[in-house]
């Protein structure tokens, strides 16, 4: 079964995704890829430990394990697969992962970058990243919650490049 979403999120597993996505999406799993995350033991512990038995597992996997996790651990799951930027989505993308869409639910503000919506802020390298995704027909959509509705992502970015050109 594939993923039932793919979301880059600063904050990674918290109420939003717990309280809004998982419900939503009727999501029974959350794979968290983040290569710094996967080798810290407290991190992980803490994230890790969110899982709620059998109606929630949540675990941590580096970037180059995320594809063999979702043909694996989480192939019968619907999950949601989280990642902590945009990079590392790219770096996914390049290693064999093919999300049909591509969520962008939090970002924090980072010098030069430019507010899509309240949550998401971007620089000029993620939107480059981001054009390069939407050219691979991944669809992009920024949504904090299930209810926000979502500007056009690609426009923003195209948006951002004609500005620095």
């Amino acid at each position: 079964m594939p993923p039932v979403l793919y979301r880059v999120d600063n904050r990674l597993v918290h109420g939003q995704v717990l309280e809004g996505w998982v419900p939503r999406l009727g999501a029974d799993a959350i794979l968290v890829v983040d290569d710094d995350m996967a080798t810290d033991s407290f991190k992980r512990c803490i994230i890790e430990g969110m899982s709620y038995g059998e109606a929630l597992l949540i675990k941590i996997v580096e970037t180059d394990k995320a594809l063999e996790a979702l043909r694996g651990e989480f192939a019968s799951k619907k999950t949601i697969v989280l990642f902590h930027n945009i990079e590392a989505v790219k770096l996914a993308c390049d290693a064999g992962l093919s999300p049909k869409s591509l969520n962008l639910g939090n970002l924090h503000p980072k010098p030069e970058s430019a507010s899509l919506t309240n949550s998401v802020n971007l620089s000029d390298g993620e939107m480059d990243i981001l054009l390069e995704l939407a050219a691979r027909a991944i669809a992009l959509e920024a949504r904090a919650v299930p209810s926000d509705v979502s500007p056009d992502v690609v426009a923003f970015c195209k948006k951002g490049r004609e500005a620095r050109a």
